[in-house]
């Protein structure tokens, strides 16, 4: 039987575990292109990591707006990078880094 701790503790792990893997699913399943700043993903434009389905392409851009949302809604600069428009389009991110607080 589940305690309030543990739940509680689920919770905190659950926030973790989607912290560090928002980024990488953008990483991962967004077409990048590298430009004078670094790497730009297209959140409109998912890699299907090999497959050449619909199925594979669609499960690829879910993945991808969900992080990007997830990102926008959990704020920039918690894990020590933010995600920011690149240009002038919306759907084009990349991630900067961002220095400590003194």
């Amino acid at each position: 039987m589940s305690t309030k701790q543990d739940s509680l503790r689920i919770d905190w792990l659950a926030l973790r575990i989607a912290d560090h893997a928002c980024r990488a699913d953008i990483e991962i399943y967004a077409h990048g292109r590298y430009d004078d700043h670094g790497c730009v993903y297209d959140l409109l434009r998912p890699v299907m990591q090999g497959k050449t389905d619909a199925e594979g392409d669609a499960f690829a851009l879910a993945r991808v707006q969900d992080a990007a949302k997830y990102i926008r809604l959990r704020g920039g600069g918690l894990l020590g990078w933010r995600m920011e428009q690149a240009g002038d389009h919306p759907d084009h991110v990349r991630f900067v880094t961002v220095e400590p607080q003194s």
